[in-house]
């Protein structure tokens, strides 16, 4: 059997906001590589740390970010910075702009052909 999730609402440093907690094994794991944090995410999951990205890049205060989020945060960044380079995307969008944006950008690529 893999590794599993520890109960999160029992670690030190626990906040709901988190989208990877550290103490949990897997949670570490997955932090280790973001790509794999971000595989493993449902849409909501993803919106959820998308916006967490958004907020941790204006540096809010009280966003209780948890060690093994940091990769994540930064790959999420960097992300955003390709998109805004290369699809014409705006910082702080929303993934369901985001979402929006690519629909449009498919839909101009197949009526092109």
């Amino acid at each position: 059997m893999g590794e599993v999730h520890e109960y999160h609402e029992s670690l030190l440093g626990f906040h709901p906001s988190q989208v990877l907690r550290d103490g949990c094994p897997l949670c570490e794991r997955r932090g280790k590589d973001p790509l794999v944090a971000v595989a493993h995410m449902d849409s909501d999951r993803f919106a959820k740390a998308w916006a967490r990205m958004q907020a941790w890049d204006r540096d809010e205060d009280g966003l209780h970010l948890a060690r093994c989020e940091l990769k994540l945060m930064h790959h999420l960044k960097s992300m955003e910075l390709m998109m805004e380079r290369h699809m014409g995307a705006r910082r702080g969008e929303t993934v369901e702009v985001l979402r929006a944006r690519l629909e449009y950008i498919d839909r101009q690529a197949t009526d092109g052909d």
